[in-house]
C-alpha cells in the first residue's frame, strides 16, 4: 500500500458540483436525484418565504385558513450511508489511480451533495470485518471526516468479506438510516450475500457503484508468458496474455453480468464506473435516469 494515497478530493468535489448545477437548477430536485422510488407524502406544514408559490395546496390552504404546503419525505433530512470496499482487492489499478482512490473521489464528490442540500452522509468502511463506521450526520465537520477517513492508506487492506458487513448492516443500522450506497470491486457474490443485499434493498434504498480496472476485463496484449500472482492468496500462475486473452474477457464480462443481475433481482440500481474513464457524467445521467423511473424528468 502507498504511503499516500494518489486522491484529489477538491477537484472530483468541484467537478460533480459543477455539472450538478447545470443541469439541476433547484435545490429540492437534488434530493429527488437521489430517490427512484419516488415522493412520500408525509403531511403538510406551513408555507415560508423559501417556498415556491406554486407548491401552495389551496384546498387545504382554505380549510385551514393559513397557506400550507405538501411536505415529502425528501424535503426532510434523508440519511445517507456509503459501504465502501477498503480491501486488498481494491488497492490495484493498471491507470494512475488504483480502484481505492478513484472510489475515494467518487464518495467525496457524492457525499458534498448530499452535505450541500442539509442531507446527512456518513461511511462504513469494512475488508474482512466492519474497520469504521461512521454514522450520518450533516453537522459541521462531518464532510471533513470523511474525506480524512477515505484518504488514510492506515484504513485500507485485509482479505474482501461482503458477508460480514452485510450481516453488520441487517443486524445494527435498522431505522438509522434511509439509503446505503455500496462502493465495490464486487468481484463474486455468493448465494447467501445475494439473499441478504435482497433483505437491505426491501428496507433501504440501495444503490450500488462498481469500480473497475482495466485488467478487471481484459488482459495487455503481450505475446510472451508472464507469471501473476494472486494478491490474497499469493499463489503463482504463468499465463500468456495473448493466449489467454479472449478467455479472460469472456469470463470477466459474464461476471460483471452475473453481479449486474444480482443488484436487478433485488431491485437495487448499480453503475459500472471504470477507472481509466472520468466518473462525473457518467453519475449525472446515472442519477438522471433514476429521477425519470421515478417520474420526475
Amino acid at each position: 500500500m502507498r504511503n499516500r494515497l494518489n486522491i484529489d478530493i477538491g477537484r472530483s468535489v468541484s467537478e460533480l458540483e459543477e455539472v450538478a448545477k447545470s443541469i439541476i437548477m433547484r435545490n429540492k430536485i437534488y434530493k429527488i436525484l437521489f430517490s427512484g422510488k419516488g415522493p412520500i407524502f408525509e403531511g403538510f406544514r406551513d408555507y415560508s418565504k423559501c417556498d415556491d408559490a406554486s407548491d401552495i395546496d389551496w384546498k387545504a390552504s382554505v380549510r385551514s385558513n393559513k397557506f400550507l404546503v405538501r411536505q415529502y419525505k425528501e424535503e426532510r433530512e434523508i440519511r445517507f450511508v456509503f459501504v465502501i470496499d477498503v480491501s486488498d482487492n481494491m488497492i490495484f489499478g493498471s491507470s494512475n489511480k488504483l480502484k481505492c482512490e478513484y472510489a475515494a473521489e467518487v464518495v467525496a464528490a457524492i457525499a458534498n451533495l448530499i452535505l450541500k442540500v442539509g442531507d446527512k452522509a456518513g461511511i462504513l468502511l469494512y475488508s474482512e470485518k466492519v474497520k469504521l463506521f461512521v454514522p450520518p450526520s450533516s453537522q459541521r465537520g462531518q464532510f471533513g471526516y470523511i474525506a480524512d477517513a477515505i484518504s488514510n492508506p492506515n484504513n485500507y487492506g485485509g482479505r474482501p468479506h461482503l458477508l460480514s458487513v452485510l450481516n453488520f448492516i441487517v443486524d445494527n443500522l435498522e431505522n438509522n438510516v434511509d439509503s446505503i450506497i455500496f462502493v465495490s470491486d464486487f468481484t463474486k457474490i455468493s448465494k447467501e450475500e445475494a439473499s441478504l443485499l435482497n433483505i437491505i434493498s426491501g428496507t433501504y434504498e440501495t444503490m450500488a457503484f462498481i469500480i473497475k480496472d482495466k485488467l478487471d476485463k481484459t488482459l495487455p496484449d503481450i505475446n510472451h508468458e508472464v507469471v501473476i500472482e494472486d494478491p490474497l492468496t499469493s499463489r503463482q500462475m504463468t499465463i500468456n496474455p495473448g493466449i489467454a486473452r479472449k478467455k479472460y474477457e469472456k469470463y470477466a464480462a459474464e461476471q460483471e453480468r452475473f453481479v449486474k443481475s444480482i443488484f436487478i433481482r433485488a431491485h437495487a440500481d448499480s453503475l459500472v464506473l471504470n477507472t481509466h474513464e472520468p466518473f462525473v457524467y457518467s453519475l449525472m445521467q446515472f442519477f438522471k435516469e433514476r429521477s425519470k423511473l421515478g417520474g420526475f424528468l
